[in-house]
């Protein structure tokens, strides 16, 4: 009996992480809403009750019609299905749930064929998840991690002959199909299956013609998505250089080095898994030669894009805490019976919060309300009442998915977050006129005559106060008020204000709205 309690008990840190990783990443999703899920959600509930196929652009006018292909086609679906039911808390809920549960399961399988220390684990995994904490939300980007979780344990299968050539390229077709249907990073997973196939044909000098099919299958399969080979194209395009304005304007999309010490934390362990890299090197050439070869390239596209880290951090965990294991000596001085019911009380703790927070999200406001303040239902009616005949709407990037949801495209909006992704435009590229619009008046002035905006809504404030560490960073209080101070001065609201030939119509703490005088 008491072999079987403390086989229980020895057990109870994989619920104990589960619950931690739940709660956090829940408090993470309520913290604010994606530009871009507005979007989203309308995509799927126009075609389902609808039936609008998101071919076209059917929601702004500066991009009317213009041909457009939605990754994420399929997960939008659910997305909107589980909004639908259970509202932003729901889908907070949701995605906290599968990243937990991959996560916990990245971790239990890293202890138990790395062999590592469970206070190796505890301690460092905590560091190394600081990556996921400045990028995760209710978000689609967020799905990539998912996959990238099953992607690393099916290739360390594979490479360690834990799994057979059959049961790899079945697994491959299945991850592939999936992946191709919800999210564009699906040919970087390919890309590593295929370097797997190839690192192990040339480690066992003969090529299993099993892999090979497989291989073959699994790209197949990507073409059974809604738009078949348009989808490959699309993603090939990103590769153009319209994408540097992406790296330029957007936060996620910028080089790690350029958001110090704006994401903090995720800065901080970029270069906590560097270090780590550059002190144990030999022993993961040595003992995880095709970990360390897809880290290296993390590493870099995490130099180019911070959207990046968290792919880093999965792949980089497991090798590089086998090699901590040996180095870092770090013992608990708690019995083993005393630490096991330890784990217990913390896990029962931490449930008793997570059904907190859930009881605490589940009321009627946050089923329709956004964690995030949003224009007001109040802001959106009073572009409604003063709508011009042909109405040409300024609004910012952040609120161009939140206008698209309430919107439906009628009236169309100006900008939001399909815009940069959108390679061939010619010169139609709104998102650079947008970007532009930050170096003055004069770019300003000339990207409003350009579209020939007619009313406009704009955030009540521009600037959003960084936290404390941020703060001392750049110099304390003083020095961010000053940053807040040249930020409002360069917004488009101030822009606005001092224009004679618009005025103000409405203003609240979500935002103001003008219109242009005839």
């Amino acid at each position: 009996m008491k072999s079987l309690i403390s086989k229980l008990t020895s057990n109870f840190w994989i619920p104990t992480v589960f619950l931690l990783l739940l709660y956090i990443f829940l408090k993470l999703s309520m913290r604010g809403l994606d530009p871009d899920l507005g979007w989203h959600l309308r995509n799927a509930k126009d075609f389902l009750e609808g039936g609008i196929f998101p071919n076209f652009d059917h929601y702004s006018f500066a991009l009317n019609n213009f041909p457009w292909v939605v990754f994420e086609f399929r997960l939008e679906l659910v997305m909107y299905a589980v909004y639908k039911s259970f509202g932003y808390f729901g889908l907070g809920l949701f995605f906290s749930l599968i990243t937990s549960l991959l996560l916990t399961l990245h971790l239990y399988l890293t202890v138990k064929f790395f062999k590592i220390r469970l206070l190796t684990l505890v301690i460092f995994s905590g560091i190394f998840l600081l990556g996921f904490f400045s990028s995760f939300g209710i978000r689609v980007p967020v799905f990539a991690v998912w996959m990238n979780v099953l992607l690393f344990w099916l290739t360390w299968f594979y490479l360690n002959n834990k799994i057979n050539s059959g049961s790899f390229s079945f697994l491959a077709v299945i991850l592939l199909a999936i992946w191709a249907n919800a999210h564009p990073s699906f040919p970087l997973g390919l890309g590593i299956l295929v370097a797997a196939v190839i690192y192990k044909s040339l480690h066992n000098k003969v090529i299993s013609y099993i892999d090979v099919v497989g291989i073959i299958a699994a790209t197949l399969v990507t073409l059974t998505n809604p738009y078949g080979l348009r989808l490959w194209q699309e993603v090939l395009g990103h590769f153009s250089p319209n994408s540097s304005f992406m790296h330029s304007y957007i936060q996620e999309w910028k080089s790690i080095f350029l958001l110090f010490p704006i994401d903090f934390y995720g800065v901080a362990a970029f270069w906590f898994v560097f270090l780590m890299l550059l002190e144990f090197r030999r022993k993961l050439l040595k003992e995880h030669f095709f970990q360390l070869a897809v880290i290296t390239f993390f590493f870099v596209s995490t130099c180019l894009a911070v959207r990046n880290l968290p792919l880093l951090i999965i792949w980089s965990l497991p090798p590089v805490l086998t090699v901590l294991n040996d180095k870092v000596k770090v013992k608990l001085v708690v019995g083993t019976k005393y630490k096991n019911f330890g784990y217990l009380f913390l896990g029962s703790l931490l449930l008793v919060l997570t059904l907190g927070l859930v009881l605490e999200n589940t009321g009627v406001d946050n089923l329709v309300t956004p964690p995030k303040p949003y224009p007001s239902k109040e802001a959106l009616t009073a572009i409604k009442e003063n709508l011009p005949l042909v109405p040409k709407v300024y609004n910012p990037y952040a609120f161009g998915g939140y206008l698209i949801w309430n919107f439906g495209g009628d009236p169309k909006v100006f900008i939001d977050g399909r815009m940069p992704a959108t390679w061939f435009q010619a010169d139609r590229f709104p998102f650079k006129d947008y970007a532009e619009m930050s170096w003055g008046d004069l770019a300003k002035q000339a990207t409003f005559y350009k579209y020939d905006f007619n009313i406009a809504i704009v955030e009540k404030t521009s600037w959003t106060p960084l936290d404390k560490i941020n703060q001392l960073i750049l110099g304390g209080p003083k020095a961010e008020a000053d940053r807040g101070r040249k930020i409002e001065e360069k917004s488009v609201r101030t822009y606005l204000e001092r224009q004679p030939n618009w005025k103000e119509v409405f203003s609240d703490d979500t935002a103001k709205v003008f219109i242009k005088l005839t």
